[in-house]
């Protein structure tokens, strides 16, 4: 049997037979319970807020033919492909937002499983749980992760399983648990980038081990094995301008992001989540040294490197060279800090002071659970946009999009009402659900579009989104200048991020 990073046999030690049934059954609950919480939070009110672009731009990526997928994915959109490749087929089940939402609320649940695997691997049954509890309840791990249509879940839990299988693989040193971490590693960084970023605190962390265990050499071979498995990426990875939106980071944004992977439960869950943590770093000193080389102190390590590593790396590499510090990218080091403040909360004694610390940390959690559902922190209100334009538009209407990447949602929306068949879409021009990625317009903008194209004699309908990544500024307002020389604008509506203008046929009387 392997072995609990404090020693403990994986399986129970040599107790009577009803003690070591209940043993069993205690730790059963212990990740059971997590699971359920998990698993009721992931899905309660997963429809309730619309979609947003990115969302709508993986669902459309979905919706198309295997062959139109394999080039797309091929070509510019490697970043995320195998999630959009279990999307295009889960999207089968359905396209509404709890549908599509439903693969990254399952992946979200699942991470629990290699959370308490990997505390209780590290430092015992008691840190798994907490550790598994903590997350479940994690508001950030629910919005950015479960319920979100990207692939944020589904390299959490990648990266959280690749975490585990290298301690696991440090163990016990064979091929087959090489390999399985290294294959599940390059996944990790296949469905998103900033997956490499856990690869390399495990690199670091490899480098901390005590240099007789003879462990660092089998942690080189899989770092270069998962090289060569991740090798066509790196020229998208170098060369790739998708990022060019991305603000450079201050120190403000970097203690936001610390507030987020704590779980957007205010400054107070923050410290605490911190003071939690600094008690994990000086907790089980007196524990049992597992087999295999390392140590209760580098898993402690372990732990700091996959937490600081992702954050302080990009934050720094955003300074430095290019902006890259964006905190949803970030979730992939959620894990790391629910396992090192479940290890500071486990290791406080008496039991009482254990307990007010978890039913601290629990309680700030909530509140940030309540604010996500009660839509303090709202997604991109698409829907309400989509459906008032289109019970308000008129025959002969036409609709112009600031930019082609807008109509995504737009378009999601229109199919999920049943058509567009009043308001007729000019730019980009195709019809309704026929959005073809490959299409030049996509490469063209709204002012050059006008330019080159006469409107006609209509009510014309603009969809504004996503203003602050153009070369615009970001508080200043935008309008089609070739519109409003020429025809009236008659009114504007506001959505969540997202705005409607109409204009009238009619040249304005002033």
């Amino acid at each position: 049997m392997t072995k609990l990073g404090i020693g403990v046999e994986d399986g129970v030690q040599a107790l009577p037979g009803p003690e070591a049934q209940r043993r069993r059954w205690l730790e059963l609950a212990g990740l059971l319970i997590p699971l359920a919480i998990a698993a009721s939070l992931d899905l309660y009110r997963i429809g309730a807020q619309s979609l947003w672009l990115d969302e709508a731009f993986s669902v459309g990526m979905a919706r198309l033919k295997w062959a139109d997928l394999q080039t797309l994915l091929l070509s510019s959109q490697r970043n995320m492909a195998p999630y959009h490749v279990l999307l295009h087929w889960w999207v089968r089940l359905g396209t509404s937002e709890l549908a599509v939402r439903s693969l990254s609320a399952l992946l979200a649940a699942a991470t629990v499983l290699p959370i308490y695997a990997l505390g209780r691997r590290l430092f015992g049954q008691p840190t798994g749980t907490l550790a598994a509890l903590l997350f479940a309840v994690n508001a950030f791990a629910v919005a950015q992760g479960a319920q979100e249509a990207r692939g944020y879940a589904l390299v959490l839990f990648l990266a959280t399983t690749s975490s585990y299988l290298f301690v696991r693989a440090l163990d016990r040193p064979t091929a087959a648990n090489w390999a399985a971490y290294a294959v599940v590693g390059a996944a990790a960084m296949y469905t998103h980038f900033f997956g490499a970023l856990v690869l390399a605190a495990h690199f670091v962390s490899g480098l901390l081990l005590p240099r007789s265990t003879g462990l660092r050499r089998y942690v080189l071979a899989a770092t270069a094995g998962i090289g060569l498995l991740v090798s066509p990426l790196i020229p998208g990875m170098i060369s790739g301008n998708n990022l060019w939106w991305v603000q450079r980071p201050s120190f403000g944004t970097l203690i936001d992001v610390f507030d987020d992977l704590a779980g957007r439960g205010g400054r107070g869950l923050t410290i605490a989540y911190a003071v939690a943590c600094c008690a994990g770093l000086v907790t089980f000193r007196n524990a049992r040294q597992p087999a295999g080389g390392r140590s209760v102190r580098w898993g402690q390590l372990f732990l700091l490197a996959w937490l600081l590593v992702p954050v302080l790396g990009s934050f720094l590499f955003s300074l430095l060279l290019k902006p890259i510090f964006i905190s949803r990218y970030l979730i992939v080091a959620l894990p790391a800090f629910a396992l090192l403040a479940a290890a500071g909360v486990a290791g406080l004694r008496p039991a009482a002071l254990r307990a007010g610390a978890l039913v601290v940390l629990l309680g700030f959690a909530g509140r940030g659970l309540v604010h996500w559902y009660t839509g303090r922190n709202p997604k991109e209100g698409w829907r309400a946009a989509t459906w008032e334009l289109l019970k308000r538009a008129r025959p002969n209407d036409a609709v112009l999009f600031e930019a082609p990447y807008v109509r995504w949602p737009f378009d999601y929306y229109v199919d999920q009402r049943g058509g567009g068949s009043v308001a007729e879409p000019l730019f980009p021009s195709m019809p309704w659900g026929a959005i073809d990625p490959f299409d030049p317009q996509f490469t063209q903008t709204l002012d050059s579009w006008l330019a080159a194209h006469r409107t006609g004699s209509r009510r014309i309908w603009v969809v504004v989104s996503h203003e602050q990544a153009g070369k615009r500024e970001p508080q200043a307002a935008w309008y089609p200048a070739q519109l409003e020389g020429t025809v009236c604008r008659v009114e504007e509506r506001r959505y969540v991020h997202v705005r409607v203008l109409l204009y009238d046929s009619l040249p304005c009387p002033h």
